[in-house]
């Protein structure tokens, strides 16, 4: 069983909306009572990386690329959630290897958080989250010799946890900000391998092409 802490800053561009009541009383001109804030986030540290880091693929520390939040305007609490997907290719090629690995990860957070208003652009905030993660690595390995081996392992990582995180908002409009977010979750989890080893031998009468 795998248990560790893990730690990540991440910047965020979010779109906020918000709900409003309907008033018992339509023939009146009084705005609206504001009930709910909506904010919809999208992690743009990949993007930074992809920038700043010429030649070199991104590291993505926080694995929650696209997140949401519910909150009440009156008492500032509110539910999150977060989810990520994450996909990755690899070949590599020699005269006698040919080696293919094919690497998802899906990862999804839950939980409660509040925020503070600042001043009229700033925000900041914290949080409570349950998290789970299931990561699959499947690499195929063939081996050309006098015979012939093919490899095919499978490793399935699964984690659960959970821990804090504080962020802060800034209000670049209205409707957009620009936020970052700190955490600290613990996680535990295992992994399962699997492998399967097949062996053709072409030197022998009778083997099978």
């Amino acid at each position: 069983m795998i248990k560790h802490f893990i730690f990540s800053c991440t910047l965020f561009v979010s779109i906020s909306s918000i709900l409003h009541a309907q008033k018992s009383n339509q023939l009146t001109d009084e705005p609206k009572e504001k009930r709910f804030e909506h904010y919809l986030g999208v992690q743009i540290n990949p993007l930074l990386r992809q920038l700043l880091t010429i030649g070199s693929a991104p590291n993505i520390n926080n694995p929650f690329l696209l997140n949401y939040s519910l909150n009440n305007t009156k008492s500032k609490w509110g539910i999150h959630g977060g989810v990520g997907f994450n996909l990755v290719q690899l070949k590599d090629n020699d005269d006698l290897t040919d080696r293919r690995s094919l690497i998802t990860t899906v990862s999804s957070r839950i939980g409660l958080d509040r925020y503070f208003d600042l001043s009229s652009r700033w925000q900041v905030g914290f949080g409570i989250d349950g998290i789970y993660q299931l990561s699959e690595n499947i690499t195929n390995t063939q081996v050309i010799s006098f015979d012939t081996i093919d490899v095919e392992s499978r490793i399935t990582n699964q984690r659960s946890g959970g821990g804090l995180r504080g962020f802060a908002r800034f209000k670049l409009s209205e409707r957009v900000m620009l936020g970052t977010e700190s955490t600290l979750y613990y996680q535990f989890g295992f992994n399962r391998n699997e492998s399967k080893i097949t062996s053709r031998d072409f030197s022998q009468p009778g083997a099978p092409k």
